[in-house]
């Protein structure tokens, strides 16, 4: 592959990427880097699929091509803001600051740690009664 192919597949990508991210609704917490390197990867594998289905040359733009790069981009986002958003959740409840607020703060409870949650209630036919600890005078 020549230098101005490489270039054109990495331009290719890049939009790809960002045009698979314009599709997943919400926000996403992947950085530019990893959607420009989730296009690159959908550019070639949407390609050999589209060529496996028969549609890859067709007369003028390859729209269903297109598509199908574009969808592989989004759901290639759309899971790597899913991996990090349960590496955040692992890491915010394992209470090893790897939180977004650091302290093992959950992002979504309000800067409240795991000691201020309100403790479910007792199974049913028992008293809802709570032993606080105190430490011993002297």
């Amino acid at each position: 592959m020549e230098i101005d192919g490489i270039i054109s597949a990495l331009v290719i990508g890049i939009v790809i990427g960002v045009l698979g991210r314009l599709v997943v609704p919400g926000r996403q917490r992947i950085g530019i880097l990893w959607t420009i390197l989730v296009g690159i990867a959908a550019a070639p594998i949407g390609s050999a699929l589209a060529a496996a289905l028969g549609v890859a040359d067709t007369k003028g733009v390859d729209w269903v091509e297109w598509l199908i790069q574009i969808a592989l981009a989004a759901v290639g986002v759309a899971a790597l803001d899913r991996a990090k958003l349960n590496r955040l959740d692992a890491g915010a409840f394992r209470g090893s600051g790897g939180g977004p607020r650091g302290g093992g703060s959950h992002p979504w409870d309000g800067h409240r740690s795991r000691a201020s949650w309100p403790t479910p209630l007792p199974p049913t036919g028992t008293a809802r009664t709570r032993t606080v600890s105190s430490p011993s005078a002297g």
